[in-house]
C-alpha cells in the first residue's frame, strides 16, 4: 500500500513539472502536452489550435503577406485556427511571432490573447529578405509565457519578401572629365536611409542600369563598364570608372519586370485597393543622376598664316582684293588622346576665344589694318594687332573646329609704305573652364606686306614695231624686307615674286587714245601683251599708221587697282572717260630725229628712256613717269 502511495506522489510531482514547464523549444513534453493535448489534468484531449498570419489589410480568406520594407515596421494579423475546421476560433494564451528566413531571424513579438480569434503583431526586419515567413509559437491558457530562444513549429502559410526602399546613385564631388577616373556608387537604401544589409543582387538579374545622353548624342564607353558584371554587397557597390566622351549623362537604376525582381515571390499576391499593388509595391524605387563630363584637353593643334605665295607675302590692298588669313584648328580630347566627338555643334561644343600674338617689324608711322572675321576688336592700329578670334560652337564638327580671320594693311594710293612684317608667335585659348587643360601653341610663321605698283615710263622711239618691258615693284626706303635689290625706280625694287594673279592686264583692257582721256580713242597703233611672268610684263607695240606720232596707252584692268599709286592722283577708275590721273597710262611718241635714243626691240633692261626732247614734250600735263 505504501509503495502505491509513493508512486502516485512521484508521478504527480513529475507530471506537474511538465505541465508548468516554460521550455521554449516547443518540443518539451510540457509544451507538447499544453499545445497538443490541452495542458489539463487527466483525462487528456488533443489540442485543436494552429496559427497563421496575413496582412492586416486583408480578409480572413486572403492569407497573403505582401512585400515589406527593410527597417520599416509593419503589422500582420495573427489568426487562431481550429485544426479540424480550418476556421478561426477564440483563443486564450500567449502567442509569439517573428520573421524567419534562411539568412535572418527577427526578434519575437509577444501578444496576449483572451478569447480572441485575431490579434495584430508589429514586426520589423533589419535585413533584406527574398523569401521569409512569420514563425509562430503559442501557449494556450498561459498569458504569462515567455517567448523561447528557439524557433516555433509553425510558419505562415504565405511567404513574402522584405526589400530595400529605394535605389540611390552617388558620384564623387570632383569635376568630371573625359577619360578621367571617378567614383560612382550604386546604393540600395532601407527605410531609415541605411544601406540594406543582405541585399546582394547582381546587375541585369533583378535590376538594370541604363545610360542615356540628355541630347541623344553619342554614348561613349565606361571603363570598366558600369552596366556589366557587378553585384551589390550589403546594399552598396562603388565602381571607379571613366567615360570616354563628353556629354550630359543620365544614369538610372531600376528593377526589371515583376517576375525578375528581388520581391518576385509576391507578384502573385492579390491586389488590395489603397493598400497593395503587386506591380508597384514589389518594386524598389528607381533612381537616376544627371551629370556633365567636360573635355580633358582643348588643344590648338595648328595655327598658321595663309597667303597665295611661298615665301609668304601679300600686297597692301583692300581686304576684299588681297589679304593674309590666320587659320587655326582646335580639337577636344579625352585623357587617352582620343578626340571627343560629342564636342560638336549639335551636342556639347562651346564658344571658344583664341588670342593670337604677333611680333611686328614696322618702320612706318600710323599704319592701320582692316579685318574680316569674328574677332572681338576691330581697332585698326597696328599696335593692336594681337586679335582675339571668337570660334562659335557652330563650327565644331565631331570635336574639331577650324576658323580664321583675314587682314591687310590699309593702302592709300597717294602715300607709299615701307614693307611690314608680321610674325605669328603664339595662339592662346582665353576661354576658361571648358576643359581640364587648355593647351596653347607656340608658333613661328610670318608674312610680309608690300606696297606695290606697276612702274611705268613713257616711250620715245623711232621704231614702228618693238616691245617694251615694265616691272612690278615694291616700295622700300629703309628695310631689309625687299624681295630683290634691283631698283626699278627711286626706292622701288623689282618684285620677281609677282605672278599674274597679283595683278595683270589683258589685250581687251588696253585702250589707245590721242590724249589722257580714255574716251578719245584712236587707231593706227596696236598695243598687246606679249607675256606676263616673274614680276614683269612685256607689251608688243606696232604702229600701222605712220601718220600717228603720239598716243596714250590706257591700262583699264580691274586687276591693277591695288597697285595704283600716284602722289596727286584720284581714286582708281577705269570707266569710260576716266583719265591718267585715275589709272595706269604711258605715252608713246614716235620721232624721226636720229639723235633720239630709241627703245629697241626685245626686253627693256633699263629704268628710264634718255631723251633729247624737252621735259614738256615727254611729260604732257605733268603726268609722273613713276605711277
Amino acid at each position: 500500500m505504501k509503495k502505491t502511495i509513493y508512486l502516485l506522489i512521484f508521478i504527480t510531482i513529475i507530471y506537474g513539472s511538465f505541465l508548468n514547464s516554460d521550455n521554449s523549444s516547443g518540443n518539451s513534453f510540457g509544451n507538447i502536452w499544453k499545445n497538443e493535448w490541452g495542458g489539463g489534468w487527466w483525462p487528456p484531449h488533443r489540442q485543436k489550435y494552429t496559427f497563421d498570419a496575413r496582412d492586416d489589410f486583408r480578409s480572413e480568406d486572403d492569407r497573403n503577406i505582401s512585400t515589406k520594407i527593410v527597417n520599416k515596421d509593419f503589422n500582420v494579423t495573427l489568426m487562431a485556427i481550429n485544426k479540424n475546421t480550418g476556421d478561426e476560433e477564440d483563443f486564450t494564451g500567449t502567442v509569439c511571432a517573428k520573421i524567419i528566413a534562411d539568412n535572418y531571424k527577427s526578434d519575437w513579438n509577444k501578444t496576449t490573447w483572451n478569447n480572441e480569434k485575431e490579434k495584430n503583431a508589429t514586426l520589423i526586419s533589419t535585413n533584406g529578405i527574398k523569401k521569409g515567413y512569420i514563425n509562430i509559437i503559442f501557449y494556450q491558457n498561459d498569458t504569462n509565457a515567455n517567448c523561447p530562444d528557439q524557433d516555433g513549429d509553425i510558419n505562415s502559410t504565405d511567404n513574402f519578401a522584405i526589400r530595400p526602399l529605394k535605389y540611390q546613385i552617388v558620384l564623387d564631388s570632383n569635376p568630371k572629365y573625359a577619360g578621367v577616373d571617378f567614383n560612382i556608387s550604386f546604393i540600395a537604401k532601407d527605410y531609415i536611409d541605411n544601406n540594406t544589409t543582405d541585399y546582394n543582387e547582381s546587375i541585369n538579374n533583378s535590376f538594370e542600369v541604363n545610360i542615356t545622353d540628355i541630347k541623344n548624342c553619342k554614348i561613349g564607353d565606361f571603363t570598366p563598364d558600369i552596366n556589366d558584371s557587378w553585384s551589390f554587397a550589403d546594399g552598396n557597390n562603388t565602381i571607379q570608372t571613366n567615360y570616354s566622351e563628353v556629354g550630359e549623362l543620365n544614369i538610372s537604376i531600376n528593377e526589371k519586370s515583376c517576375s525578375d525582381r528581388f520581391a518576385a515571390i509576391d507578384c502573385k499576391d492579390a491586389n488590395v485597393s489603397g493598400h497593395w499593388n503587386s506591380d508597384v509595391d514589389t518594386k524598389i524605387e528607381d533612381n537616376n543622376t544627371i551629370f556633365y563630363i567636360s573635355p580633358y584637353e582643348l588643344n590648338i593643334t595648328d595655327a598658321n598664316i595663309s597667303v597665295l605665295h611661298s615665301p609668304k607675302w601679300v600686297y597692301d590692298a583692300n581686304i576684299s582684293d588681297f589679304n593674309a588669313t590666320t587659320l587655326v584648328e582646335i580639337k577636344s580630347y579625352n585623357k587617352q588622346g582620343d578626340i571627343t566627338q560629342n564636342f560638336d555643334s549639335a551636342c556639347y561644343a562651346k564658344d571658344i576665344n583664341i588670342t593670337f600674338g604677333y611680333d611686328v617689324v614696322n618702320k612706318n608711322s600710323d599704319v592701320n589694318l582692316s579685318y574680316d572675321g569674328n574677332i572681338t576688336s576691330f581697332d585698326k592700329s597696328i599696335n593692336d594687332v594681337n586679335k582675339t578670334l571668337q570660334i562659335p560652337k557652330t563650327l565644331f564638327n565631331n570635336g574639331i573646329a577650324n576658323s580664321s580671320y583675314a587682314y591687310n594693311i590699309d593702302r592709300n594710293f597717294t602715300i607709299h609704305l615701307d614693307p611690314i612684317n608680321l610674325k605669328l608667335v603664339e595662339a592662346n585659348i582665353t576661354t576658361s573652364a571648358i576643359a581640364k587643360y587648355e593647351n596653347n601653341k607656340t608658333l613661328d610663321d610670318n608674312v610680309t606686306f608690300y606696297y606695290g605698283s606697276l612702274i611705268l615710263n613713257d616711250i620715245v622711239t623711232t621704231q614702228n614695231d618693238f616691245n617694251k618691258t615694265y616691272y612690278f615693284g615694291v616700295y622700300d626706303s629703309q628695310t631689309d624686307l625687299k624681295p630683290t635689290n634691283t631698283l626699278v625706280g627711286f626706292n622701288w625694287y623689282y618684285n620677281h615674286l609677282h605672278t599674274i594673279q597679283d595683278g595683270n592686264v589683258s589685250d581687251s583692257e588696253i585702250i589707245l587714245s590721242k590724249d589722257y582721256n580714255s574716251s578719245n580713242t584712236i587707231s593706227g597703233i596696236d598695243v598687246s601683251v606679249n607675256k606676263q611672268k616673274d614680276g614683269y610684263i612685256v607689251f608688243d607695240i606696232n604702229r600701222t599708221d605712220t601718220s600717228k606720232t603720239f598716243g596714250v596707252v590706257h591700262l583699264l584692268s580691274p586687276n591693277l587697282k591695288w597697285l595704283w599709286y600716284m602722289k596727286f592722283a584720284k581714286d582708281y577708275n577705269i570707266s569710260d572717260g576716266s583719265t591718267c590721273l585715275e589709272h595706269f597710262c604711258f605715252n608713246i611718241t614716235f620721232k624721226d630725229d636720229s639723235n633720239t635714243k630709241e627703245v629697241g626691240s626685245g626686253d627693256f633692261k633699263g629704268s628710264e628712256v634718255n631723251l633729247t626732247t624737252t621735259h614738256s614734250d615727254t611729260h604732257h600735263l605733268g603726268i609722273k613717269i613713276y605711277r
